[in-house]
């Protein structure tokens, strides 16, 4: 079977086979991962299996785009994949009704039903699992009855309700969590298709097939009841991907710490540069909104680039030391003070115990990043201390910092050297209110017209109130699609910038689902990824088209990841745009 290879971005391969929904087409796909993991090509990072597409995420350091496209094509004839049998049906139960499907009657009407027939042909066929994605443990669906292919919402929502199940085009599905989405909302499950506590935490896998069976409304609260009751009389678990993680929280709490929250601030997590090899399963990568800003933080007190800082969004915490710690505050100004003197950032500093640290608003920029000597300690989950609140994950409890809450740094504080470490003002990146992003095309940029294309490069943009780490919603002129919005579901990363209904883009956040099915009109370039965590509500922004040699150029003077002492100046000229860039470790 042929499959069209394309470059998107700077940093993927996408290849797609034929556009439908089919099983032998989708075992294709997964035979195909499996090879791509097998032979364990040099540069690439993840592989990702969509209905009919696979994505390949690669860095040029190891590879160069040209030569993996080639070991992709000698691959693409091998991946003949036999039918799979003795496949496992599970039951779905589902509560259809308006109050918790919102879209139920008006997707009746849509496809000429009435609510008890789309209801009836819903539950009246078994459904193949084709790939997980967008979330944790999210089941893709086909081969549904096509009298109930509906398109997505022309707006996708800002919170769909876990357990909330969907149709959009020819697919159906079950969303794990709260989450944005523009699927068609019909039932509600009390299944938990994603439960970190447990032994298999998702409940779904490809290769199972679906059956959903309608219930009454007292069904599902006396089984929403039951399992919660259950979830209170079973034994208490640790997350998965970390072994004695319970163990661990008692140990550190015995322990003094090295830093006390006294308020949380707006938002502020614990982060490093996320976790790997988990977006097959719909678990984003996470990490650090800025990994700019962070890696600066970790380098001044002589920490990993990977080590656990604290990322603060808008509005900074209140902290007081318990020890003597070493620290540094990069990224965004939010009026850093101790004992309640200003305080240099993008510099090393040092505080004594029962020091008080505290933060204000930031005025240009979103996040500021603490980093602490040693780095932050508390347990991996899934290879990575990174926070991912929306299901619970990793960080202090899989959660946002309370007051009241305690912090330990993996290491015992050294003296401060005589001579502060300090990022050059040369070196730091620059906040404003108007942003540009240097941008490839995105994987269906052939689905928009030239004028449409010229209105999303030439235009400005406004960033709305809807921003988090998943995405940033702007508003603008519209963009028209050549046919529609709708695409077969397929893997997306962070940078990517869909295109929905009303035209309004959405850019991909350092959360981002790990799928969707819209249409991606670009793809923001690696060098400019770490602006997605500093652009803030009100700010404007504009796209800069960008080819392939500009954006390796431009991601090789942004990132900060040469040896100590090693400094590099470069000039760039992108379209009309000039840059120029000084890069210097500041490694002790």
């Amino acid at each position: 079977m042929k499959a069209r290879i394309q470059l998107v971005g700077d940093r993927c391969i996408h290849v797609v086979f034929e556009n439908r929904i089919d099983l032998t087409i989708n075992l294709q796909v997964h035979k195909m991962v499996q090879l791509v993991k097998e032979k364990n090509l040099s540069g690439v990072r993840d592989v990702l299996p969509g209905y009919n597409t696979v994505v390949v995420l690669f860095d040029h350091e190891g590879t160069s785009h040209s030569v993996l496209q080639r070991e992709l094509e000698d691959l693409v004839h091998l991946s003949v994949a036999s039918q799979a049998n003795d496949q496992e049906v599970v039951t779905v139960p589902v509560w259809y009704d308006p109050h918790v499907g919102p879209d139920l009657e008006d997707t009746a009407q849509y496809c000429g039903l009435n609510p008890q027939e789309l209801i009836d042909r819903h539950t009246g066929s078994t459904y193949p699992v084709f790939m997980l994605g967008f979330a944790p443990g999210f089941p893709y669906l086909g081969q549904m009855d096509p009298s109930l292919a509906a398109p997505r919402l022309k707006e996708p929502r800002t919170k769909i309700p876990g357990g909330s199940v969907g149709i959009a085009g020819e697919q159906t599905g079950v969303y794990p969590l709260d989450s944005p989405g523009g699927w068609r909302i019909i039932g509600q499950t009390p299944l938990d298709l994603f439960d970190v506590h447990r032994d298999q935490p998702f409940l779904l896998a490809p290769g199972n097939l679906v059956q959903f069976k309608a219930i009454s409304e007292i069904e599902y609260h006396r089984m929403v009841k039951d399992k919660n009751q259950a979830k209170e009389e079973g034994p208490p678990k640790a997350p998965i991907g970390h072994d004695q993680i319970e163990n661990r929280e008692q140990d550190l709490t015995k322990e003094d710490p090295s830093l006390l929250i006294t308020h949380g601030g707006f938002s502020t997590s614990i982060q490093d540069l996320g976790r790997q090899g988990y977006l097959a399963y719909g678990v984003p990568r996470s990490g650090a909104a800025d990994p700019i800003s962070h890696t600066y933080a970790n380098r001044l007190v002589g920490n990993p680039d990977g080590a656990a800082t604290l990322e603060m969004t808008l509005i900074g915490g209140q902290f007081t030391f318990q020890k003597a710690v070493n620290f540094a505050i990069t990224g965004a100004f939010m009026h850093p003070k101790l004992n309640g003197s200003d305080l240099p950032m993008w510099s090393t500093c040092q505080a004594k115990p029962g020091d008080k640290l505290t933060f204000g608003a930031s005025v240009t920029g979103m996040r500021t990043y603490l980093a602490l000597e040693g780095g932050i300690d508390v347990p991996e989950v899934l290879g990575s201390r990174s926070t991912y609140e929306r299901a619970g994950l990793g960080g202090h409890r899989g959660r946002g910092l309370q007051k009241g809450d305690s912090l330990t740094a993996m290491t015992p504080c050294k003296p401060l050297g005589k001579e502060r470490q300090t990022v050059p003002p040369g070196h730091k990146p620059a906040y404003g209110h108007h942003w540009t992003l240097c941008t490839m095309a995105g994987a269906q940029a052939d689905a928009f017209s030239k004028e449409a294309l010229d209105t999303f490069f030439q235009g400005e943009y406004e960033v709305s109130q809807q921003l988090d780490r998943m995405g940033i919603r702007l508003q603008g002129e519209a963009i028209h699609h050549l046919e529609g919005p709708d695409i077969l579901s397929e893997p997306i990363v962070p940078g990517a910038i869909q295109i929905p209904g009303n035209g309004q883009p959405i850019i991909m956040g350092v959360e981002a689902q790990t799928s969707g099915g819209y249409t991606k009109i670009g793809q923001v370039c690696s060098a400019d990824l770490w602006k997605l965590g500093q652009i803030r509500p009100g700010d404007t922004l504009s796209f800069v088209p960008t080819k392939l040699e500009e954006a390796l150029d431009l991601k090789q003077a942004t990132y900060p990841l040469q040896a100590a002492g090693y400094t590099r100046r470069f000039d760039i000229r992108i379209g009309s745009r000039h840059y120029t860039a000084l890069v210097e470790s500041v490694d002790k």
